[in-house]
């Protein structure tokens, strides 16, 4: 799909899984069938953009989103060009306001694993506040494999009314953005990196910059921040530790027909696929060197990025650290607890990402 700068999404939005959508499965199915090596084809089909495969072939869901088209309207989107490989990654900078926002959230009725149902209201345009000139921090946010940006407008909405500028990126790929393929932080890094040259020369970042991101998300917040100093926080929900362990926990959960050995297979393949070396895939070896004040939260019930992993991240990390465990959450529910991550995540940004009060003025 591609959308113009004002276009808006639909009132209702399903997440999908992360990492390894059912899709896949088809398309090795397929190849395998015409005598092609079922694990390459499998690795081929791991790192092929998510929003080139047809939305029916995708998983359920297990949040669903209801959040009015027009909250996206509102807002300027543009494509910034970035690579290699070449891409345009789309992004949406939402500035601090009051939003009046209302939030409620309720189970999921039906499905084989607990659901949320999410619902978000907000009024727009917003009413001006202080931070609206001049803004406590800018944090870019970043969403999980097989979904986009829209996943985390409600973020967005929680840091503008808590006076923070929200920069909603589509990760090369994913939503609107282009790419051919996921190198699952190999690359996105840089992509990230001029996303933030390219805001800052045309004067659209305002006080101190921070990462907030999901699952791959997560991971991308805490190899960008490990890298790129002008980074003051990161706030990584549900990351992994290494790729491999991750896509089998997936294969595990989801899609235990499918033989644990072509898993395997097509994960061992995924460095040479992506021309990259192996190390390059994982989070560990990036976190072991990041001095950024890194906020680390597992979701109970998960076992793609399960609270022992997590913990062992927080503890590998060589600057300051906190590390917290949302219980009830899920993998793909745990950003929707506001209610449990609203006051930490705001208060690790106003420890280490917010402007002091004459940021603007001193300038």
């Amino acid at each position: 799909m591609n959308r113009g700068a004002q276009a808006g999404r639909p009132h209702h939005t399903s997440r999908g899984r992360p990492l390894g959508p059912a899709a896949l499965v088809l398309v090795v199915a397929l190849v395998a069938a015409s005598g092609c090596a079922p694990s390459r084809m499998l690795a081929r089909a791991i790192v092929k953009a998510p929003n080139t495969y047809p939305d029916w072939l995708g998983p359920a869901a297990s949040v669903e989103l209801a959040i009015p088209a027009s909250l996206a309207t509102g807002w300027t989107s543009e494509a910034i060009a970035v690579g290699p490989p070449p891409a345009r990654l789309w992004v949406t900078c939402v500035a601090p306001g009051d939003y009046q926002a209302r939030i409620r959230t309720s189970p999921m009725q039906g499905g084989r694993r607990p659901g949320l149902i999410f619902s978000l209201r907000a009024k727009l345009p917003p009413q001006p506040t202080a931070a609206t000139a001049a803004p406590r921090g800018t944090v870019f946010l970043l969403h999980g494999h097989g979904v986009d940006s829209f996943s985390l407008w409600p973020w967005a909405v929680v840091l503008a009314e808590a006076g923070y500028q929200a920069v909603l990126v589509d990760l090369r790929g994913h939503g609107d953005s282009t790419g051919k393929r996921v190198y699952f932080g190999a690359v996105e890094g840089d992509d990230l990196r001029q996303v933030l040259d390219d805001l800052m020369a045309q004067g659209k970042v305002r006080g101190p910059v921070a990462a907030m991101g999901e699952s791959l998300g997560g991971v991308m917040a805490l190899r960008w921040g490990a890298v790129d100093p002008r980074v003051k926080a990161v706030v990584a929900l549900a990351p992994y530790a290494e790729l491999g362990t991750a896509i089998l926990a997936i294969r595990d959960e989801y899609a235990r027909w499918l033989p644990r050995r072509l898993v395997q297979a097509a994960a061992r393949r995924l460095p040479g696929e992506l021309a990259v070396p192996p190390a390059s895939l994982d989070t560990e070896p990036f976190v072991t060197r990041s001095i950024t004040p890194t906020l680390l939260v597992a979701a109970g019930h998960d076992p793609i990025a399960p609270p022992l992993t997590v913990g062992r991240l927080a503890r590998l990390c060589a600057g300051p650290v906190k590390y917290l465990a949302v219980m009830a959450a899920r993998h793909e529910t745990l950003p929707y607890h506001l209610d449990e991550l609203r006051e930490p995540v705001l208060g690790w940004l106003e420890a280490y990402a917010s402007a002091p009060s004459d940021y603007f003025s001193s300038k």
